[in-house]
């Protein structure tokens, strides 16, 4: 035994002893500059490509085993300019001698200083890199299994990483485009499987296309098993700061505050503690990631305050045909990715601005799996009023199937119409009731078929843009033949009530009950309305029922008489016509009619009594 124990002993200090003078002797007997040369040779027959070794090479053996590069060149691909592909100030690689021999992989910082990595495509679209990806064979890597790679890494430990002012371009001159990630700077603490490390990074962006430069900054607490199959991320904090004309408002500044677990032999990825800011809002929630090749998502998540309007872009101008303007609307929904949804979760806002309307108190649950894709309830606070919402989309067919049951309630419409379109053509307390369906994958093929029934009521309101006691003295006045009225009030018809019913065909809204009430008018309606042309054929039944005075007095000659006013044309440019002239010969008639009356009824007063009936009788026929 005692034999055996000196035996490994002495192999032992001769191990020792040979390294020592490996370490000694090595560095000062082979001068790896001296293999530079060759190195570059190799590298121009491997790949085509000229590498420039500026700086010395620096060789250690003990107790690390390393090697240390200087400033180092690797062109570019032919057409691609002088510029370098990349190139580095700095590498330094160094391993644990005696950690090898005891099976185990131990590394000091990994140092990579000043890393220029330069991408491009040329008009052709070839890549500066695709010449390299040839030459490395192109083949598909064989896949390990999880528990061997746990198994090769259980020995693995690593100082830390440090990059250093390392910097990526691309150059895309098929579209023009120019991005610049720089600079970029990593550092994290010692790394072992199963250990928490501390990972700091801060990568600069520019961009011209959209014009915009910022950084972003991130800290976190980063733990990988041995298997590297599950990643957990603790008190992750990332800092957005963009600018630029590119960027909503020309300032951005966010903030995201996280924990997040990730395991890709369950295909499961959480996100916890989810405390993120942008401007002045602050969302907050929870979410988690089931599978990744069909994701099915849940989330929980509430935002306090948030105006969408100021992330949009800016709305070009609408064309000066109203018909052209589908073709420049949105494109086609994503039927596919539709289609693979697997969602449910919830969404609460204490208050929205989105599309200039405003509203508060939303809460919405969104479900979406095997096609079918339903967002109910869907309700929220809005112009004194509250909202209803159930809308589901099926896409499990040929074309897209939307249907929507929704309501308004106690909404002033009169605000709501101006924040969104910029006027507000009717104004009053709205109760909307309506149940839509429409099939098609772009905005244009909706409306065309859009199909349902809408009921609607609106008291204490007006209608602007047209003023119907107005439009009445002004008819009056021209059959007439006297001076038109000064106009005395704004342009609207004002009423205590306005309710009605409508069916909707293709996208033709057809209503037939229209009924209105003020003081001064009684007005029916019935007509139709042409969404995919944008046309308007319609037409009001007006009675005067009362003095107009207070828009300008009529003569009681038309009190109780049924006006006919036609509404035509476009959307954008609509038309009014009074039908007065029928209606003021119809008057005059019956007014002659009366004095004619009363003339005979004097002169048969004279008559004898029976041929007195007798008259009466055929002047009344």
């Amino acid at each position: 035994m005692g034999k055996i124990l000196r035996t490994i002993l002495y192999l032992a200090g001769a191990l020792a002893a040979l390294l020592l003078v490996a370490a000694v002797v090595l560095p000062l007997v082979v001068d790896p500059n001296a293999y530079k040369d060759d190195i570059t040779a190799l590298v121009q027959e491997k790949t085509g490509r000229q590498l420039d070794i500026e700086g010395e090479l620096a060789l250690s053996v003990f107790p690390w085993l390393g090697v240390e590069i200087g400033p180092t060149r690797l062109g570019n691909a032919p057409g691609f300019g002088k510029t370098p592909f990349a190139e580095v100030k700095q590498v330094q690689v160094r391993v644990r001698l005696l950690s090898l021999l005891r099976g185990r992989l131990e590394m000091d910082t990994l140092l990579l200083d000043g890393l220029r990595l330069n991408l491009a495509r040329n008009k052709r679209g070839v890549n500066n890199w695709d010449d390299l990806a040839a030459a490395a064979g192109g083949g598909p890597a064989q896949e390990q299994g999880g528990e061997g790679g746990g198994e090769a890494l259980a020995g693995f430990a690593l100082g830390g990483i440090r990059i250093v002012d390392a910097s990526l371009t691309w150059d895309d001159r098929q579209s023009g485009a120019h991005y610049s990630i720089a600079p970029v700077s990593l550092e994290t603490g010692a790394i072992e499987p199963g250990r928490p490390v501390d990972v700091s990074l801060k990568v600069g962006l520019e961009s011209d296309a959209p014009p915009l430069a910022g950084d972003i900054r991130m800290k976190t607490q980063a733990l990988v098993s041995a298997s590297m199959q599950q990643v957990e991320l603790r008190g992750t904090r990332i800092d957005i700061d963009l600018g630029g004309e590119g960027v909503p408002g020309g300032q951005l500044q966010a903030g995201l505050t996280l924990d997040a677990a990730l395991d890709l032999a369950a295909e499961t990825a959480t996100l916890s503690s989810l405390v993120a800011r942008l401007d002045d809002s602050t969302l907050k929630g929870k979410a988690a990631v089931n599978g990744f090749a069909r994701p099915a998502i849940r989330f929980e998540f509430a935002l306090d305050d948030f105006d969408l309007d100021r992330y949009l872009p800016a709305q070009e101008p609408r064309p000066a045909t109203p018909a052209a303007a589908p073709a420049a609307g949105a494109g086609a929904l994503p039927v596919e990715t539709l289609r693979g949804l697997d969602v449910d979760g919830s969404l609460t806002i204490g208050k929205l601005k989105a599309f200039k309307l405003h509203s508060s108190d939303i809460a919405l649950k969104l479900r979406a799996k095997n096609g079918l894709i339903r967002l109910a309830p869907a309700s929220a606070k809005l112009y004194q009023g509250r909202y209803a919402g159930d809308m589901q989309m099926d896409v499990r067919g040929r074309q897209p199937k939307l249907s929507m049951n929704e309501s308004l309630s106690g909404v002033q419409i009169g605000p709501l119409l101006k924040d969104l379109t910029g006027e507000d053509k009717l104004s009053g307390n709205a109760e909307l009731k309506s149940k839509l369906n429409m099939r098609g994958d772009t905005p244009e093929a909706m409306t065309r078929t859009l199909n349902g029934n809408v009921a609607f009521a609106f008291t204490d309101g007006a209608i602007k843009g047209i003023d119907l006691p107005a439009l009445i003295r002004e008819a009056r006045a021209v059959i007439k033949g006297e001076p038109a009225p000064a106009e005395t009030g704004p342009q609207q018809t004002d009423f205590t009530e306005l309710k009605g019913t409508a069916t909707i065909t293709d996208g033709i809204i057809d209503n037939r009950d229209l009924l209105a009430r003020s003081p001064l008018l009684r007005v029916a309606g019935e007509g139709r309305v042409d969404l995919p042309r944008e046309r308007i054929d319609y037409l009001l039944k007006v009675r005067v029922i009362g003095s107009l005075k207070g828009q300008g007095a009529v003569d009681k000659d038309l009190e109780g008489v049924e006006i006919p006013v036609e509404i035509g044309g476009s959307f954008t440019r609509p038309s009014y016509k009074v039908r007065l002239d029928k209606v003021l010969k119809k008057a005059v008639k019956k007014k002659a009619k009366k004095k004619l009356k009363k003339k005979l009824e004097k002169k048969l007063e004279k008559l004898e009594p029976g041929l007195q009936d007798t008259l009466k009788g055929l002047f009344k026929r």
